[in-house]
């Protein structure tokens, strides 16, 4: 309690800081960004204080009010340089975020070196997903198995060019999966080629890859080798405005990884995504539907079957907007796990219950 009481002063103190500089920089390129989302979930699994934080880094208390996210953030914006830093802490920088850097979301900075060409460095956000880590920013406040097992965050250097209006291309040189600091001394490879073919259809093709030990977020790997195993994730994501009320999202991953048992050689695979669809039925309430699966599989040389899981699940959400700045949301998400042998799953099925509310500027 006392840790969190910190937390939120150095929030406060920081926050009162930046409006300062707001005032007196905002015509000069500044911008602050403040955002807040509390929740109240609850489920019918009895095992939830072990499940909670393995299924969903949000909404990770059952049956308890708490805090998502409490954010500030600051970034500086001109013709040649750029830089940006983000402090946050909820229940995802307690589930999610390396201990060392638990209030760091983000912190980078970057120079333009040509037209429609930067390079930045620095702590960032992960440039995979079809969904993102603020609740604010998506349909849904619980995130998809895919992205639950999808890298959070990331160390490094981007470097990005827009290559025309339509299309956005990066190139990221990253200390490794998931993490901030280096766990080895390899590095790993990101990209991403994002095109807005209108104003009602992009797509994205992005991935990662490197010789990285597994840091997923549910472990269901978690007697196995992974240290220094090539890691390779590809993800494509597709925005598309069927109509002007009714907008589809799909996201797909497919993964694979050389793993080590028992010095025996094999491979982990997994394939996993969601497809949400959004119905705006007026200006302020809008509904939400997200079916979801997530397969992880894995084959030793010997023929043998190290594990297996598989789980589906489907959410329907609702969400009213008070304001141009605020939202409250309720969910509910049904969770499927099928049986299997070689894999003790977190739950057979499971019902969760979820309100949230959130406020930014």
């Amino acid at each position: 309690m006392k840790n969190r009481l910190i937390n939120y002063s150095v929030l406060l103190i920081c926050l009162t800081f930046f409006l300062f500089l707001n005032r007196e920089l905002k015509a000069d390129g500044l911008t602050i960004n403040g955002y807040v989302s509390t929740y109240y979930a609850t489920d019918n699994d009895s095992n939830s204080v072990t499940n909670r934080p393995l299924i969903n880094s949000l909404n990770v208390q059952k049956n308890n009010f708490d805090i998502n996210m409490a954010m500030i953030s600051a970034s500086y914006v001109n013709k040649d340089y750029r830089a940006k830093f983000t402090l946050h802490h909820g229940a995802l920088a307690r589930a999610a975020w390396p201990a060392q850097a638990t209030m760091i979301q983000e912190a980078n900075a970057g120079v333009r070196l040509a037209d429609g060409l930067w390079l930045d460095a620095g702590y960032f956000l992960t440039h995979i997903g079809g969904e993102v880590i603020t609740p604010k920013d998506n349909w849904l406040s619980s995130l998809a198995l895919s992205t639950q097992n999808e890298p959070f965050f990331q160390s490094g250097m981007k470097l990005s060019y827009d290559v025309n209006d339509k299309l956005h291309t990066e190139l990221h040189l990253l200390n490794g999966y998931n993490i901030f600091d280096d766990n080895n001394a390899n590095k790993s490879i990101g990209w991403c080629a994002a095109y807005k073919a209108n104003d009602d259809l992009s797509f994205s093709i992005l991935g990662i890859y490197g010789n990285e030990a597994y840091l997923g977020l549910v472990p269901s790997t978690k007697n196995l080798a992974f240290a220094n195993t090539p890691k390779i994730l590809n993800n494509v994501v597709v925005n598309y405005n069927v109509s002007k009320s009714l907008l589809l999202k799909v996201s797909a991953d497919i993964s694979s990884q050389e793993i080590l048992t028992n010095n025996v050689k094999g491979t982990s695979s997994s394939l996993g995504g969601f497809l949400a669809l959004r119905y705006l039925i007026t200006e302020k309430l809008s509904s939400t539907v997200r079916l979801e699966m997530y397969n992880n599989e894995a084959k030793l040389d010997s023929d043998s079957k190290a594990f297996e899981s598989k789980a589906n699940g489907g959410t329907l959400g609702i969400e009213y907007k008070t304001n141009s700045n605020s939202y409250l949301r309720i969910e509910a998400r049904q969770l499927t796990y099928a049986k299997s042998d070689s894999y003790k799953n977190p739950f057979d099925s499971r019902l969760e219950g979820i309100f949230s509310f959130g406020v930014f500027f």
